[in-house]
């Protein structure tokens, strides 16, 4: 649901030009969260690793070989970093020196993945 959510969160965001830190605050982490505090395995959401027709963006090529388990983390960790950065400047990415619209757009892209992975019936 949270990945469903968030994905949907991005795609209504880039049609409606919502400024990043309205999207930084909705984007939700907490069921990852919650997953890690008990223990849940992530591989249980699709066993194996990322292949080449997993991969429709060539950003996500650096993620082929990957577990669904390091792609979930990798996503937890650029979602913390992102509310992190938020809130180091005051609650707004105004003056931020990170390449927000790059850090936003490499997230969705992650996102897509992990859905098109777990999706993917091989």
């Amino acid at each position: 649901m949270e990945l469903r959510n968030n994905l949907n969160l991005f795609k209504n965001g880039f049609l409606n030009r919502t400024p990043y830190d309205n999207v930084i605050d909705l984007l939700s982490n907490e069921a990852i969260q919650d997953a890690i505090k008990s223990n849940f395995p992530f591989r249980k959401l699709k066993s194996g690793v990322i292949l080449a027709h997993h991969v429709h963006e060539e950003r996500n090529k650096k993620y082929q070989g990957w577990t669904a388990e390091q792609l979930v983390d990798k996503i937890d960790e650029k979602i913390v970093e992102l509310k992190n950065i938020k809130k180091l400047n005051g609650g707004s990415i105004r003056d931020v020196r990170n390449n927000i619209p790059l850090m936003m757009s490499n997230l969705y892209y992650r996102l897509k993945l992990l859905a098109e992975f777990i999706r993917d019936k091989q």
